[in-house]
């Protein structure tokens, strides 16, 4: 026994007496794909409503609102993810980056629980909500941020007033 693949739609295919099987003229079918819902930290909410990143409606303008996650990998090798809400100010889209404001903290989470994770930490965490920063575009689809500790700790000015 033989067995042949064929591209086609299945419609397509027709036994054809003993000799064998032909094959209409349509194209192959494309595979189908599920479309995913977005998640909530892919939402842009802007004055108009709410939006799925990735639309072209979906394009950050000044005073739109939407969350950002940062990373930091701690001292003790530990990490610490933050999910900010941050305001758009201003666009580079020339650099793929945008200005924008950290408005307040969304979740905060780690390796440990909370409650082990040394207080001074979210003390800073907390020092950056009103502060500036340039944000890549890419984190308007979820990317997580990572970020080198001296970010945290003011020896980098990645955050500015």
């Amino acid at each position: 026994m033989v067995l042949l693949f064929f591209p086609y739609a299945p419609e397509c295919l027709k036994l054809n007496g003993s000799i064998g099987v032909s094959v209409c003229s349509k194209e192959p079918s494309a595979p189908q794909r599920s479309r995913r819902l977005p998640r909530a930290n892919q939402m842009v909410h802007t004055a108009e409503g709410t939006t799925p990143m990735g639309t072209k409606e979906a394009q950050p303008q000044p005073g739109d609102t939407f969350p950002v996650q940062m990373s930091w990998k701690l001292p003790d090798g530990t990490r610490l993810q933050v999910t900010f809400e941050v305001q758009v100010e201003a666009l580079e889209t020339e650099k793929n980056r945008m200005r924008c404001r950290l408005l307040r903290v969304q979740a905060a989470s780690g390796n440990r629980p909370e409650s082990e994770v040394d207080p001074t930490h979210f003390k800073r965490l907390l020092g950056l909500v009103g502060k500036r920063a340039l944000i890549p575009l890419d984190a308007l689809h979820g990317v997580v941020l990572p970020l080198r500790w001296a970010t945290l700790t003011g020896e980098h000015p990645y955050f500015f007033d």
